[in-house]
């Protein structure tokens, strides 16, 4: 009883939200402190697709649950990177390897490109 009253309360507030933060802890648990610190955070991505932030990277964090407890991140935020509208790029937050899927159609892959673990070395003509 006490419990059913005190979750019908909390149901008429909306306790999920989403809030930027910045990972400080990148090994084995992942923590990120954003109005204060979560550890054990899991990392929500597209089917896939896997991706872990580094310490130190700014992520957008959602927390759901039935009071917010359940906080996953979902995404980095980026500032002032130059992209034209509807193009994708994939790159690693250091290195140089990137994947370009360019609007007219043009694929670009920049980096070592390996092939079932070989170097891939294209044939001149």
């Amino acid at each position: 009883m006490w419990l059913s009253r005190k979750l019908t309360q909390h149901e008429k507030q909306n306790t999920a939200s989403a809030e930027a933060g910045a990972v400080t802890i990148d090994s084995g648990e992942i923590a990120v402190y954003s109005s204060g610190e979560d550890r054990n955070v899991q990392v929500a991505s597209p089917g896939g697709f896997f991706w872990r932030p580094q310490s130190g990277e700014r992520v957008l964090v959602i927390k759901g649950g039935t009071f917010g407890e359940e906080p996953f991140i979902v995404g980095t935020v980026r500032n002032g990177e130059a992209l034209p509208a509807g193009e994708i790029r994939i790159a690693p937050a250091k290195g140089n390897a990137e994947i370009l899927l360019h609007n007219n159609g043009r694929v670009e892959i920049n980096g070592t490109l390996l092939i079932n673990g070989m170097p891939y070395i294209p044939l001149l003509m």
